[in-house]
């Protein structure tokens, strides 16, 4: 499919395909798209089928213009609205995917006897493991961390 519209506004009686049943082709690419059905019909059937193939605005014919746009901000909020929480859910997963590897690695090298520390490119100490910690005092690896001194005044 060349566009994948996020949302969709169709009359239900149409020539070569029903509103609905283009409906139901879109809910089985994208069972996301918000989709409004305006009709000259108070039909119930067709009202019945639109809200099992999950439309999300029933508008009658003759469209009032506030009702046409009353149905469409809602659309859009809730595509924003979906579009905030896949943000929220995406960095969500990026921290506890970088606290899951700290809490590895933390784990893994404070079980080797070799002295590790590790900086961010930014130069801000990631993590020291306790071999480290013994050698060194901290408050020179923060003055590291801080600019004031260079990792090899450390060693």
């Amino acid at each position: 499919m060349a566009h994948r519209p996020q949302l969709v506004i169709t009359d239900i009686q149409m020539p070569l395909m029903n509103g609905l049943e283009m409906a139901k082709a879109i809910r089985a690419i994208d069972p996301e798209t918000m989709i409004a059905v305006t009709t000259a019909y108070s039909d119930e059937e067709y009202f019945m089928e639109s809200i099992g193939v999950g439309v999300s605005h029933y508008i009658l014919k003759p469209i009032h213009r506030d009702k046409l746009l009353d149905a469409v901000g809602h659309m859009v909020e809730r595509i924003n609205e979906r579009e905030r929480l896949k943000e929220y859910e995406a960095k969500e997963l990026k921290e506890k995917i970088s606290r899951v590897s700290t809490y590895i690695l933390d784990a893994v090298s404070d079980a080797l006897p070799i002295p590790s520390i590790l900086f961010t490119e930014d130069n801000r100490l990631l993590f020291a493991n306790q071999a480290f910690a013994t050698m060194v005092d901290l408050s020179r690896l923060r003055a590291i961390e801080a600019g004031k001194m260079r990792l090899d005044d450390l060693l």
